[in-house]
């Protein structure tokens, strides 16, 4: 029995069921099921003790990127950036020895340019001092569960030693209020934000000295890609292969097989860094559950003359060709869409089509038997964003970050299909219209 893919669909072969949900509830999900959201950065930069982390340092000078690193030569910088492609920087310095520097360097010379903004995200969507409204709105919304991150440069800002009181008070509040009105707290233990003192030290996750910091407990959060072959050409097959494994498998099978994918392996050959048997051991089954974070589907070519260019990177060991289409955007709070006026990112027809797509696709994978136990949307609320700023509108909640000092919050088109969802409901929402007295109102 088997499923092939068809020019139409899936075709079903020897009676394999396969089931796809058309109109759906939240009552059609395992009772278990989580659906949470997420949100980032919390603000108070400079407050209770927090010290400086790498993204901090960088958004200190009004300057944003992804990466952990800038590299420094401008051409190979100019396309990671335009590719927004955060492995390629790490890859760069791991793998191909390019001149390459810290971002405090880049900072302060000014080597390599990236845009200024109004805002350098200290404040963000001002969570630390307002996170008893914020859960208010989230039971007032129906989420089982609310994903964080905990700033470690604000609980141990050395990155080592005491623990700072008032840090550990705020965590501590933040999770007693979220758990005293029934929702789960699900904490990202780092999220791109190293303490800086541990980047001066010794380059910080690039060196082994890392894994004696102990007090962090990691799970891997994976850049998922829906990759599929843009043939059924054995050639592609395979190629769409190693991009999984690229994007994948690179982080997920040390977990699970405790080595790194084969085709890596063969087609970076020394560059890539080898674990001991100890490490292997170590790293092997250590990991509970895996977060997906996922952005879009991509058609895959095989590209080996890829493998024949020196100095390579990270896209050229892959030996794929990724084809652009317009079902390769990714349209999940999508940066492009995103950035759109007010009375258009409150209205956000797009996010909520979306967003009923991938929730019935999401049931159909329960129910043929993949083994997915929550969803987290991204983001809860409208903040400071790595790649854009506080240009960004990712947000169920609208939060103006630039001009409105009270950073107040006003629910989305999306947050109301999101709530009435979760609720049990399955009205059709269709339009929403803020008023002048801060009230949102829409209409079946």
């Amino acid at each position: 029995m088997r499923i092939s893919k068809g020019r139409q669909g899936p075709e079903v072969q020897n009676h394999v069921k396969v089931y796809v949900a058309n109109g759906y509830k939240r009552a059609d999900f395992p009772p278990n099921f989580v659906f949470g959201s997420g949100s980032s950065l919390s603000g108070a930069a400079n407050e209770d003790g927090k010290t400086l982390s790498i993204l901090g340092y960088l958004y200190s000078f009004g300057l944003v990127s992804f990466s952990l690193y800038v590299i420094l030569e401008e051409g190979y910088a100019r396309r990671a950036l335009s590719k927004k492609a955060y492995p390629f920087f790490v890859w760069k310095h791991h793998c191909n020895n390019f001149p390459i520097q810290h971002y405090k360097f880049a900072a302060l010379t000014g080597k390599l340019k990236l845009r200024e903004l109004p805002n350098n995200g200290d404040i963000a969507a001002n969570q630390y001092h307002r996170y008893k409204e914020d859960v208010k709105l989230m039971v007032d919304a129906g989420l089982d569960a609310y994903r964080f991150s905990i700033s470690w440069s604000r609980l141990i800002p050395n990155g080592r030693g005491p623990i700072n009181p008032k840090g550990l008070e705020y965590y501590n509040n933040l999770i007693d209020e979220l758990t005293s009105h029934g929702i789960q707290a699900h904490v990202t233990l780092l999220h791109s934000d190293l303490p800086q003192a541990l980047e001066d030290e010794y380059e910080g996750w690039l060196s082994r000295k890392i894994v004696k910091q102990h007090g962090l407990i990691g799970f891997n959060n994976l850049f998922g890609y829906g990759f599929s072959p843009v043939t059924n050409s054995t050639e592609n097959i395979a190629a769409t292969r190693r991009a999984n494994d690229f994007y994948l498998g690179w982080f997920a099978e040390p977990f699970v097989f405790g080595d790194y994918p084969e085709s890596m392996k063969r087609n970076v050959g020394s560059r890539l860094p080898s674990f001991t048997p100890y490490e292997a051991k170590l790293v092997k089954g250590s990991c509970d559950f895996f977060g997906v974070n996922h952005y879009a589907s991509i058609p895959v070519k095989d590209n080996p003359e890829n493998l024949l260019i020196q100095p390579r990177d990270y896209i050229l060991d892959m030996a794929v060709q990724f084809i652009s289409t317009s079902f390769a955007e990714p349209v999940v709070f999508c940066q492009r869409l995103s950035s759109a006026p007010r009375e258009t990112s409150m209205n956000d027809t797009w996010r909520v089509n979306y967003l009923k797509g991938y929730v019935g696709g999401l049931l159909d994978a329960v129910r043929n038997g993949y083994n997915t136990k929550g969803y987290f949307t991204w983001s809860f609320l409208d903040s400071f964003d790595l790649l854009d700023g506080c240009t960004s509108n990712f947000g169920f909640y609208h939060i103006d970050l630039v001009n409105d000092p009270d950073l107040k919050r006003y629910p989305k088109l999306s947050a109301h299909w999101y709530s009435d969802f979760l609720k049990g409901g399955n009205k059709r929402i269709s339009t929403i219209s803020p008023t002048i007295d801060g009230e949102s109102h829409f209409s079946q």
